[in-house]
């Protein structure tokens, strides 16, 4: 049968077995296909809550790759359970994970090695990076996107979004360009 949240993606666990059971029987997500700035995104946020909520308080995960989404949505849905649900999300992203080693292996977060900076400022930049990244590739997409649409005679909304697109495109690669002067 179907539950709540639509159909189901296997055979189902009897009723009386316990989550963490149950989650043992549902698909293991294989992390290699994911793009390296979302993996390191995923590593820094695991390492606080205030990382967790900052991450996903930011749109930019709605930009990512649709395993990435879904990894973030589960791990959102687990982390809404309880007070205490961030400091288990670790171990129950290992549990769904084919790679369990990239959820314990630390981020190299400081940068240009010089040792300048505080690990949370170190941080805060690669997390910074790795959403601009996103947001970056996301916009290069949907312009592509757009840009296959319009040929032909473009309609005045799909011309408006393209140049939406492009103007947060500019805005993106001038903050690039402001940080490293």
């Amino acid at each position: 049968t179907e539950g709540a949240k639509g159909p189901s993606k296997g055979p189902k666990p009897p009723q009386g077995m316990s989550p963490q059971v149950r989650e043992t029987q549902e698909k293991k997500w294989s992390l290699q296909s994911l793009p390296k700035a979302e993996l390191q995104l995923l590593q820094v946020a695991l390492k606080s809550e205030s990382y967790w909520k900052q991450v996903n308080e930011r749109g930019e995960v709605q930009e990512m790759t649709p395993l990435s989404q879904e990894i973030f949505a589960w791990l959102n849905e687990s982390y809404r359970q309880g007070p205490d649900a961030f400091a288990r999300l670790p171990a129950l992203l290992v549990s769904r994970v084919e790679a369990a080693n990239f959820v314990t292996m630390t981020v190299n977060s400081s940068g240009d090695g010089a040792g300048e900076k505080s690990p949370e400022e170190s941080d805060q930049k690669l997390i910074n990076d790795c959403l601009k990244w996103i947001n970056g590739r996301f916009l290069r997409a949907k312009a592509k996107e757009l840009a296959n649409q319009m040929q032909g005679q473009p309609t005045p909304e799909q011309l408006e979004q393209f140049m939406n697109v492009q103007k947060r495109k500019r805005s993106l690669s001038a903050e690039k360009e402001t940080e490293t002067e």
